[in-house]
């Protein structure tokens, strides 16, 4: 091992890297761990990538044909076989470990796992940059099946084929849900262990944010007295009385609304930063389905929430169709700019329809985070890492001025698989929680202000919230991230 100062250059050696190796060592390295990443071209071979630390040589890996020949991904014919292997390692600050890893076929090995090569460096079997690559990059959707609103689905991805357990921090996973640990972030923070003394982590700590999606901000407020007239016909119609009178005491101010569990959060989070996504679409039922952003009650309760002693931040939430049309995307660009206290740079596509053949478009509306990424039927870490990163435009081989940040989980997520209460939710979570505080990572809740209104189909999750957010607080600060950047 050689000394941990972040001043000490971590020299890659390749003759010829290419867009892909140098964005993912300047990621993995230089942006989570805060190393000097420098690359040279002398003395390299081109199947081959060597690492130097404070000009000592520490590791050598394969490099795989997609990383160097930036025409071919992993998955298209030509490329060299992509297949998972588990790889074993022993921490002294993670213990056991146990990842399924992509790598190509068993030729591209240079040695066995652990050899000692050249100067008492390793030789590893695996592509580092290349897991890497394919973890923030998405690699393994591209070729994955999609659910009816086009979001890839956690059970048609490569590592849930994997018979191997996932191991990590004295957890352990199922075979196939490895997607719930930020596997990219710990095999990395695994190697800097191994390839410094004293590597500074902010060791079983992480930070945390509260995001909160506002979709339907209020059940029978905002909306024309016509229509609460309609409505009123057609529940009457339905014997649905006690729903009209709810609705005739809300309107007239007898009776907060339902869905207004703003203050709520607003108090449970006294001191700590909040972060808001408003849904501002016109109506496209089914999917965009909330008030009418032409009328004055959404761009007040923007403004309301605007403020908070925590702090705190309201950003636009593109609607399913305007993530699908690009005059509808920017139809509703132009109505939210107008909104007072309304930031543009950042966004959360609704349904979390964000993916990465979005992101040049985001670019191009001057959008610099992208709070989308996070699976809608499932919880953990799609590209592997709990850390915000850059986004990688595949078409130009170059990193976006667009910051993506990883979802944990959303509280409708975890309703489909069946966690209805806080215990069983804690039993899926807070392993994940343990982990990315092992590595020093980020966690983000996306929940909604209809999950926490203890009303309709949400009824008992506002203590279920309440426990997700102590568990958090146990472990660590909530921020807005920026930090990480």
């Amino acid at each position: 091992m050689v000394d941990a100062n972040t001043n000490c250059e971590w020299v890659f050696v390749h003759p010829a890297p290419s867009p892909r190796m140098r964005f993912a060592a300047a990621v993995a390295f230089g942006q989570w761990w805060g190393r000097k990443v420098v690359w040279r071209a002398e003395g390299g071979e081109a199947s081959s990538v060597q690492l130097h630390i404070g000009g000592r040589f520490v590791a050598s890996w394969p490099c795989l044909p997609w990383m160097r020949e930036t025409t071919k991904s992993p998955n298209n014919p030509g490329s060299a076989p992509l297949v998972w292997r588990p790889w074993r390692s022993m921490s002294p600050r993670f213990g056991a470990v146990c990842l399924n890893l992509p790598c190509a076929s068993d030729t591209m090995y240079l040695k066995a796992e652990g050899e000692e090569g050249e100067d008492s460096g390793v030789a590893l079997g695996w592509d580092v940059l290349g897991v890497v690559f394919y973890g923030l990059t998405l690699w393994g959707e591209r070729t994955s099946p999609r659910d009816t609103h086009g979001r890839p689905l956690a059970n048609g991805q490569p590592l849930a084929q994997q018979p191997t357990p996932a191991t990590f921090g004295g957890n352990a996973w199922e075979a196939g849900l490895q997607h719930r640990l930020p596997w990219v972030e710990c095999m990395v923070a695994v190697w800097v262990e191994a390839w410094t003394e004293g590597a500074v982590v902010r060791e079983g700590r992480l930070t945390w944010g509260a995001t909160f999606d506002v979709d339907v901000a209020f059940k029978h407020l905002g909306r024309a007295s016509w229509k609460a007239a309609a409505l009123n016909v057609r529940d009457l119609c339905q014997g649905r009385l006690a729903r009209v009178r709810e609705r005739w005491k809300v309107r007239r101010g007898h009776l907060n609304d339902p869905y207004d569990s703003f203050s709520w959060i607003c108090a449970e989070h006294r001191g700590e930063p909040l972060t808001w996504f408003v849904l501002a679409s016109d109506r496209n039922p089914p999917f965009d389905v909330g008030l009418n952003p032409d009328r004055r009650e959404l761009p007040a309760l923007v403004e309301r929430l605007s403020w908070h002693e925590g702090g705190a931040r309201v950003h636009w939430h593109p609607g399913h169709k305007a993530m699908s049309e690009a005059a509808s995307f920017a139809k509703e660009r132009r109505r939210v700019a107008s909104w007072r206290g309304m930031s543009l740079e950042t966004v959360r596509a609704h349904f979390l329809r964000s993916e990465p053949c979005h992101w040049p478009r985001l670019v191009a509306a001057d959008v610099k985070r992208d709070a989308s990424l996070g699976w809608a039927r499932e919880v953990g870490f799609r590209a592997g890492t709990s850390r915000p990163f850059p986004a990688y435009d595949v078409e130009t081989e170059a990193a976006l001025p667009l910051t993506v940040e990883p979802l944990a989980a959303m509280d409708s997520a975890l309703q489909a698989l069946g966690l209805k209460s806080l215990n069983r939710c804690e039993e899926v979570l807070v392993p994940m929680m343990e982990a990315v505080a092992a590595v020093g990572g980020r966690w983000v809740n996306c929940w909604h202000n209809t999950s926490v209104s203890e009303h309709d189909e949400w009824h008992g999750w506002r203590s279920t919230y309440v426990g997700v957010v102590a568990q958090l607080r146990r472990r660590g600060e909530a921020t807005f991230g920026d930090d990480l950047v």
